[in-house]
C-alpha cells in the first residue's frame, strides 16, 4: 500500500505525489491535489470522507511529514487538509520545546500559504485527550482555525464546546456529521453466532464498550455503575465487555486489576481487525460510550452502523446523532447519571426506523460528496459553501 510504502522508505513523498497529480490528470489537465495529515490506518474515517475526491476532480495523496511539504509549489491546485493535531508538540520534553514547536509550525502554515495551497481543518476534539502543555496546545489549534480557509466540524455545537480554548470563525465553518462505516464492515454474522464465538451466554444482557483504552474513555466509571446495576437488578443476567487496543498501560493496568477475578465483565485488549468487528457489535444489545469528555464520536456511528443504542452523555456528536431518540443518553453531572442509563437499557428496545433516518442522512457517500463539493467550490472562487445535511 503507498502509506506503508512512505512509511518504509521504499517510496518516496516526491514520487507518490508526482504518480498522485499524474493519476489524477483528466481531459482538462492536471488534477487539484486533495493532501492529508496525519494519517490514520486504523479508523477508515479518512478513506471514507474522501471517497468521492475523484468525482470532483480531486487527487487525494496521504502526507506522514509535513516537511514533505517544503518542496512543493503546487500554487492555487493544493490543498492541505489537518486533522488531529496532537503530533505538532509529541516531541516536545519541555515548555520551551514546545513553544519553539509553536512558533516552528506557525511558520509552516505560513509557509503553505505563500505557495498558494489552500489549508481545511477537520476539528476531531477540543484538546488532545492527554495534554502536557496546555498553552501550547491552545496556540497550536488558534494558529490552525486562523490560517484555514475552511473548518470542518462534525456537530453544530462545536464553536461553543471549543470556544474555551480556541476561537472559531463562524463563516469558515463548514458543518458535516461524522460518517456511518457504511458498508466497510461485514455485517453478515448474527447475534447467536457472534456470542457463540465470544462464549458469551446467550440470555445474558450485553454491554459493548468499544474502542481505545484510555483514561478519558471512563471505563474504571464505567464498572463503578456496571456493578451498581447489578446489584439493583440482581434477577438480570448481564456481561460486559470491554474491547480495544491500549493506548495507556498505565490505565490497562489499573482497569485489569479490576476485572481479573470477574466473569461477567470480559476486558479484551489490542487492535480489533475489521473483520471481526462484526462479532463483538453484533453479540451486544447496547453500546456504551461513558466518556468523561466528548465533541465526536465514531463509536456513536459505529454502533448505529450496527443498528445499537448508546449509552452516553448527553453531549457533543452523541447529543446530535440520537437527538430523535436520546432515551439513552444521559448528563455527567447527574448522581448514578450512566447506571441509570444503563438499567434504562435494559427493557428499551428502539424503533427500527430511527436507525433508517440515521443512516440516510450519515451516509458517507452522501457526505463525502458535500465535502468534496464544498472544496471544489472554495479552490474555484476562494468561498466557503456551508449547506449541511
Amino acid at each position: 500500500m503507498r502509506i506503508d510504502d512512505l512509511a518504509s522508505g521504499a517510496q518516496t513523498w516526491s514520487s507518490a505525489f508526482v504518480s498522485a497529480v499524474l493519476g489524477g490528470k483528466t481531459g482538462q489537465g492536471l488534477p487539484d491535489l486533495l493532501m492529508y495529515y496525519p494519517v490514520a490506518q486504523v479508523n477508515p474515517y479518512q478513506p471514507m470522507l474522501y471517497a468521492s475526491a475523484e468525482a470532483h476532480a480531486l487527487s487525494v495523496l496521504p502526507v506522514l511529514r509535513l516537511e514533505s511539504l517544503d518542496d512543493i509549489a503546487w500554487q492555487g491546485h493544493g490543498i492541505v487538509h489537518l486533522h488531529w493535531l496532537a503530533s505538532i508538540l509529541q516531541k516536545a520534553a519541555t515548555e520551551a520545546e514546545a513553544d519553539a514547536a509553536v512558533a516552528a509550525y506557525v511558520e509552516r502554515l505560513a509557509a503553505m500559504r505563500r505557495m498558494g495551497l489552500r489549508i481545511v481543518w477537520t476539528v476531531h476534539n477540543a484538546m488532545p485527550h492527554s495534554t502536557t502543555w496546555v498553552q501550547a496546545e491552545r496556540a497550536v489549534r488558534q494558529a490552525t482555525a486562523d490560517a484555514a480557509d475552511l473548518i470542518h466540524v462534525m456537530n453544530r455545537d462545536t464553536e461553543r464546546l471549543t470556544s474555551a480554548y480556541f476561537r472559531i470563525d463562524p463563516r469558515k465553518v463548514l458543518h458535516i456529521p461524522h460518517p456511518s462505516y457504511g458498508d466497510w464492515y461485514a455485517n453478515i454474522i448474527s447475534p447467536m453466532h457472534a456470542r457463540q464465538d465470544l462464549g458469551l451466554d446467550p440470555d445474558s444482557f450485553t454491554f459493548l464498550c468499544f474502542g481505545s483504552i484510555q483514561p478519558y474513555k471512563g471505563l474504571l466509571e464505567l464498572i463503578d455503575a456496571y456493578d451498581t446495576l447489578r446489584k439493583r437488578r440482581p434477577d438480570r443476567a448481564c456481561t460486559l465487555i470491554i474491547a480495544g487496543q491500549v493506548d495507556n498501560e498505565d490505565y490497562y493496568t489499573a482497569l485489569r486489576a479490576r476485572v481479573i477475578d470477574r466473569t461477567d465483565i470480559r476486558l479484551i485488549p489490542g487492535n480489533v481487525r475489521d473483520q471481526r468487528v462484526q462479532y463483538y457489535f453484533n453479540s451486544c444489545d447496547a453500546v456504551v460510550a461513558p466518556y468523561l469528555e466528548t465533541l465526536n464520536s465514531g463509536v456513536a456511528m459505529l454502533a448505529a452502523t450496527f443498528r445499537r443504542m448508546v449509552v452516553a452523555p448527553a453531549e457533543g456528536g452523541m447529543a446530535e446523532v440520537f437527538a430523535d431518540d436520546p432515551s439513552l443518553l444521559y448528563s455527567r453531572t447527574a448522581s448514578h447519571g450512566l447506571a441509570d442509563a444503563m438499567e434504562r437499557a435494559l427493557a428499551y428496545r428502539p424503533n427500527e426506523r430511527l436507525f433508517d433516518g440515521l443512516l440516510a442522512r450519515h451516509d458517507p457517500y452522501l457526505l463525502s460528496d458535500r465535502l468534496c463539493s464544498a472544496l471544489r467550490k472554495m479552490l474555484e472562487d476562494g468561498t466557503v459553501e456551508r449547506q449541511a445535511c
